[in-house]
């Protein structure tokens, strides 16, 4: 039999002897600046937001703005800081481990857009943005260990994952800013300043990056004179139309087009409202808008139309386009003075022998949007007539 008291003074000894050789090498591992790959320039992997996945078949220091994830056999990843020291297992031929550098700090990103449209239908032929940033620190670089565990048995795809993440974010924002924007506006604000004011995201990969910076690169604009993409002439400048005051007010706080008329109605159990802006608003305007004029009117379900035109026949088209399930039955637009009636000319059914065709007024849109037709529109009358088709 073995003396129990012998085993454990052996093996207190070997243990003590232990560690003060790997003391020792690890000292000389610090003395020597080794690191694990190549030493990384200053401020970490540079371009690079991981090194290569290397075989540890030595001692070796983790360094500065880096953090290492270690892989052994199927073990559950662990992260090393820098200053520490990376040990390999006595048996390496055994289990073999592995280790990943990641870069804590500044990495950079270049995205580049291509074709990307304007709000007035020009395209942008490229821009190129780059992005500075850096892996999120919060609870002391947890989102490695995350991401480390997510990418166990494919170890390389995790700065691939990140990086295509960042430029499917930064392309789908630059894209939308770019949507809603003038072509004019973007050369006299510059795309920089557009995109500094509220469009790219303080962080990517669900918080994983967090943004320090970004700069436009490049863009090459369309090939068009400046003063040819300047905003179109103002819609509407022979109109006299009615301009409520009260949904005035509500207008200029949301939206940013001139207004050349509004008016409102409420009748029939619905409530309408018809602007006629200088500018088409974008969408966005549009859903707040009609938020806010539903709540004057406290009705959830209030049509607002929006119609742009040059003239009152324009002016009255465009409405029956949106509040006729038929536009097709619109035949004429006859205006002979802004004293005098307007005229709309409807194509009608033939009638059943005997019978009298119905009022033609009485099935075109609701009776809310013809009430908001008849106070925006200077006319004193607005008569709907049903012209017979056989």
């Amino acid at each position: 039999m073995q003396d129990p008291g012998g085993s454990v003074v052996f093996n207190r000894l070997w243990a003590s002897v232990h560690n003060r050789v790997v003391s020792a090498q690890v000292e000389a591992a610090r003395r020597r600046a080794g690191s694990i790959g190549e030493q990384p320039p200053v401020g970490g992997l540079g371009t690079k937001l991981t090194g290569e996945l290397i075989r540890l078949d030595r001692m070796a220091a983790v360094w500065p703005d880096t953090v290492v994830i270690v892989f052994h056999g199927d073990a559950a990843p662990e992260l090393r800081y820098p200053g520490d020291v990376v040990v390999p297992p006595m048996f390496p031929g055994r289990t073999p481990t592995y280790v990943l550098p990641v870069a804590t700090g500044t990495v950079t990103v270049d995205v580049e857009i291509t074709n990307a449209a304007t709000y007035d239908g020009y395209r942008i032929e490229q821009v190129v943005i780059r992005v500075s940033l850096h892996l999120s620190p919060a609870d002391r670089y947890g989102v490695v260990a995350a991401l480390a565990a997510q990418f166990h048995t494919n170890r390389t795809n995790m700065e691939e994952f990140l990086l295509r993440q960042v430029k499917v974010e930064v392309a789908n924002e630059v894209e939308a800013a770019i949507r809603l924007n003038r072509l004019a506006d973007l050369r006299h604000t510059g795309l920089q300043a557009v995109l500094a004011d509220r469009w790219l995201p303080r962080t990517f990969a669900g918080g994983a990056l967090v943004r320090e910076s970004f700069e436009v690169r490049s863009i090459i604009w369309p090939d068009v004179d400046i003063e040819q993409a300047e905003l179109p002439r103002a819609a509407g400048s022979g109109l006299h139309l009615t301009l409520d005051a009260r949904l005035h007010r509500v207008w200029q706080r949301h939206a940013e087009s001139d207004l050349l008329g509004i008016a409102g109605a409420q009748a029939g159990g619905g409530s309408t409202v018809i602007a006629v802006p200088a500018f088409e608003p974008l969408q966005y305007e549009i859903e707040r808008l009609r938020e806010e004029y539903a709540r004057l009117y406290g009705d959830q379900s209030l049509a607002l139309l929006t119609i742009t035109a040059d003239d009152y026949q324009e002016l009255v088209r465009k409405w029956f386009e949106l509040v006729d399930t038929y536009p097709g039955r619109l035949i004429r637009i006859d205006s002979n003075g802004e004293e005098k009636p307007l005229r709309i000319n409807i194509g009608q059914p033939t009638p059943p022998e005997g019978g009298r065709p119905a009022d033609p007024g009485g099935n075109v849109g609701t009776e809310s949007a013809r009430l908001a037709l008849l106070q925006l529109l200077p006319h004193p009358q607005v008569d709907f007539v049903g012209i017979t088709r056989t």
